[in-house]
């Protein structure tokens, strides 16, 4: 693996100073309305810094031309670029990503509405977030390429996922913790034990992720790609249906081209491409999930002219899936 983006030591003051930045030049620019924040800097050097931009409904908004009057050492302190939401999607953010930790740094307050399912909710934003890093992950091993920090980060925001999903957190994301927290005490072993960790995480993650009950009934796709899944999986003949590897594609948005796009191309997951395809039919809280799909689409359309920001939620779409994977 050809590692790149050795990480800096750096210090809490120089994440404030990124953030005083940012809300600078934020706050200077047409149609922006506030900054949200969400996360914490947990491992200074490490940690990124995770910012939402609420802009004006119709504002087109280039994420370059913001980025350019930020100060250098802004720039090499954010890791990715903040999210840009329209001030009417952003009432909606919690049936798209987790808002917990979210917190409102300038700009009117805008209370976030709760779906009456919360944990169906909760499943729907996590897996979506597990299957994007998932992909990516593969990817990168694929590659042979990848930053430091980026994969860092990507691996631990794993563990968030499955604290999301009240599942158990796999010992593997202990041993990430603990990679990220003596980065800069240890020698070259670390590379050594940064290979293992990528070359496990997906196993492990796809181990859990079969046995993560599925919250509803399912309008499954076609019986052959029906048996495809169990096989890929271990599962024996049709019998077996086992948590979200069981959510099955169908034609339309992701549909089989996800499906057979994870197989092949990436190995991972195809079962979760059910997510994207829309195939869920949840015997309680269906309002909820079709808002969820109406929130995605909406910021998936708002994304046309917020080009350079990061979605919302990953995977929005065929075309945000394949611009969204590294």
């Amino acid at each position: 693996m050809l590692w790149t983006s050795e990480p800096m030591p750096l210090e809490r003051e120089d994440y404030d100073r990124t953030t005083e930045d940012f809300l600078r030049v934020a706050g200077s620019t047409p149609g922006v309305l506030g900054v949200w924040q969400t996360g914490s800097v947990s491992v200074p050097g490490i940690s990124d810094l995770d910012f939402i931009l609420v802009v004006r409904n119709r504002t087109r908004l280039s994420w370059n031309r913001v980025r350019k009057r930020l100060s250098p050492e802004s720039t090499r302190v954010l890791l990715h670029s903040p999210v840009a939401l329209p001030e009417s999607l952003v009432p909606w953010l919690g049936y798209v990503n987790d808002t917990r930790a979210t917190r409102r740094l300038t700009g009117p307050e805008i209370p976030f509405a709760e779906p009456a399912n919360r944990g169906m909710v909760n499943i729907l934003v996590a897996a979506r977030f597990t299957m994007a890093k998932l992909l990516g992950l593969e990817r990168t091993a694929f590659m042979g390429v990848a930053g430091v920090r980026s994969l860092l980060c990507r691996v631990h925001g794993l563990r968030h996922n499955f604290t999301l999903m009240d599942r158990p957190v796999p010992p593997l994301f202990d041993e990430v913790t603990e990679l990220r927290e003596s980065w800069f005490s240890m020698g070259e072993e670390r590379f050594s034990r940064l290979e293992e960790l990528l070359a496990g995480a997906t196993d492990a993650c796809v181990a859990l992720l079969r046995e993560i009950p599925v919250p509803g009934v399912l309008e499954s796709g076609s019986d052959e790609l029906a048996a495809e899944n169990w096989r890929f999986y271990g599962g024996k003949d049709r019998v077996e249906k086992k948590g979200l590897f069981s959510w099955l594609p169908r034609k339309g948005r992701l549909g089989e081209i996800a499906y057979y796009s994870t197989w092949f191309e990436l190995g991972v997951a195809p079962g979760l491409s059910g997510l994207l395809a829309g195939t869920l039919s949840p015997d309680e809280g269906r309002e909820d999930w079709e808002k969820h799909l109406e929130i995605i689409g909406l910021c998936e359309g708002a994304r046309g002219r917020l080009p350079g920001f990061s979605p919302a939620a990953p995977l929005l779409s065929l075309r945000g899936w394949r611009r969204w994977v590294p």
